[in-house]
């Protein structure tokens, strides 16, 4: 739906192309996500499907039209018997690229009486981005936890403790959640920026953000919902990889005014208010039990 910002919207999935698969199939949507994945500030697409039916990748080639990208991304294979809910799309390792996680699980509890190659209770999957849009499975590198198959549905990512790296709690069926904790990301630098609207809303919801640090350009965008029945951390989190300071970090607001700030150092969390920069707002780190 394109905002004509009028407090309308235009339903416009099929000139996006977005409404149906790179083969025109219809297919179940089950979760979502937008962030650019490539550098290019503009926001790629991901939608989780049912089993069989993949998890599209649409790649945004500008104008306002997608394309579908899931086979070149590499992400249809390692999809072809999950059925995913909950995702998101963050940088877990804090390179600089954005990552993609994917929660699964078969909708039918009785499956493998069906389908052999198919399961109820399905891994996790998380796929690391080279930076050119291309993804890698890694999951197997994350960890028992991570790959132990459940049924899962929601997917919250959020850095829980304040430490820099982005955790992931998921919600599954007839089992109890987790908190998949992520202890490795801040060997790499990072930025987390909490933004206070005045003007526009107080969430700061539809901002766009461009960060330049050194050779690294990034963008991101406050986004209000995204993964799969899921509320979200809302602060934007940023990996710098070895870049220990940001030379530049530009907010263009709902409203229409911007915000520049100059010469942020890395590793830490600040709050943003539009209109003013900059404002005191204590982020404790929880730190790790005994």
């Amino acid at each position: 739906f394109h905002n004509t910002r009028n407090g309308t919207f235009t339903e416009v999935g099929y000139l996006a192309g977005v409404a149906v698969s790179g083969e025109g199939q219809f297919e179940a949507g089950m979760g979502c996500d937008a962030a650019d994945t490539t550098g290019t500030g503009r926001m790629d697409l991901v939608v989780t499907h049912l089993d069989t039916q993949l998890a599209r990748f649409y790649q945004n080639v500008g104008d306002g039209a997608f394309d579908d990208a899931t086979f070149r991304s590499k992400l249809g294979y390692a999809t072809f018997h999950m059925s995913g809910f909950g995702t998101r799309f963050f940088d877990y390792d804090n390179d600089g690229t954005r990552d993609l996680f994917m929660a699964n699980g078969h909708v039918l509890d009785n499956i493998e009486r069906y389908h052999a190659d198919t399961k109820y209770a399905e891994p996790k999957l998380m796929f690391r981005n080279n930076g050119r849009g291309i993804f890698e499975n890694v999951s197997d590198q994350l960890g028992p936890e991570f790959v132990a198959p459940k049924v899962s549905r929601g997917a919250a990512v959020a850095d829980f403790d304040n430490d820099g790296n982005l955790d992931i709690l998921i919600s599954n069926n007839g089992a109890a959640p987790q908190l998949l904790r992520n202890d490795g990301g801040n060997a790499n630098h990072w930025l987390e920026i909490l933004l206070i609207g005045t003007k526009s809303n107080r969430d700061g919801v539809g901002a766009r953000v461009k960060l330049n640090a050194g050779d690294l350009v990034l963008y991101d965008q406050r986004k209000g919902g995204m993964s799969y029945q899921s509320a979200q951390d809302p602060r934007l989190h940023f990996g710098l990889g070895t870049r220990m300071k940001i030379d530049s970090l530009e907010i263009l607001w709902p409203s229409g005014m911007g915000t520049k700030l100059m010469n942020i150092k890395a590793d830490q969390i600040i709050a943003i208010k539009e209109g003013k920069g900059i404002v005191e707002r204590p982020f404790p780190r929880i730190r790790k039990a005994p």
